[in-house]
């Protein structure tokens, strides 16, 4: 498989498990009174998400698919109508991804308390949509791109692949200053999710 491929199918998995986190997070918020915890930490680690959303998987996973849907759509031409407008549907939701983060990062960044129900659902609409988007990536767009792809087609993806480090999922120094917080969650994470598959 491509190296493209392989990243993208990675870098799902990364944000799958930010996507729980901010779950997680979000429930606690919703619990705060209840258990008589601070709402302030969930929210700022909520913020640190997609604080990543908008540096990494803006920056390079959604390009690095739209070089893949557009050599897909410029396969398909108008050989399959139905698969070409599902394909630019997805283009779509990518976009709406990109708006919706800008957004989100916005209002969780100049919450107060008494707008924390707004946020909210805000963030339920968003982690619904970014698991669809990329359930049909993984069940639709991804074995499309496998089965009708050449080596040429592979060869020229490739050459898309973006240059630029993983701020969170990759050891280096930036990780260690902006994410430090974020990067304890998810090893945290990782660690109850291996305890309930043990």
């Amino acid at each position: 498989m491509s190296k493209i491929m392989n990243q993208l199918k990675a870098d799902h998995v990364n944000i799958i498990t930010l996507l729980c986190i901010m779950e997680n997070q979000l429930q606690l918020v919703q619990d705060g009174d209840r258990v008589g915890s601070s709402k302030n930490e969930p929210i700022l680690i909520i913020r640190e998400i997609l604080d990543y959303m908008q540096q990494y998987p803006s920056v390079c996973h959604h390009p690095r698919e739209d070089v893949l849907i557009d050599v897909l759509i410029e396969l398909l031409d108008q050989s399959d109508k139905e698969a070409r407008e599902k394909i630019i549907d997805i283009k779509m939701q990518q976009e709406n991804i990109e708006d919706l983060t800008t957004e989100l990062y916005d209002h969780v960044q100049f919450s107060v308390e008494s707008n924390y129900q707004g946020m909210i659902e805000q963030i339920k609409i968003y982690l619904d949509y970014y698991y669809k988007h990329i359930k049909i990536e993984e069940s639709f767009l991804f074995p499309l791109a496998v089965e009708l792809f050449s080596e040429d087609d592979w060869k020229e993806i490739d050459g898309h692949l973006c240059d630029i480090n993983d701020p969170l999922f990759t050891a280096h120094e930036e990780t260690e200053n902006h994410f430090i917080r974020l990067h304890k969650m998810i090893v945290n994470h990782e660690k109850e999710r291996k305890k309930k598959t043990a």
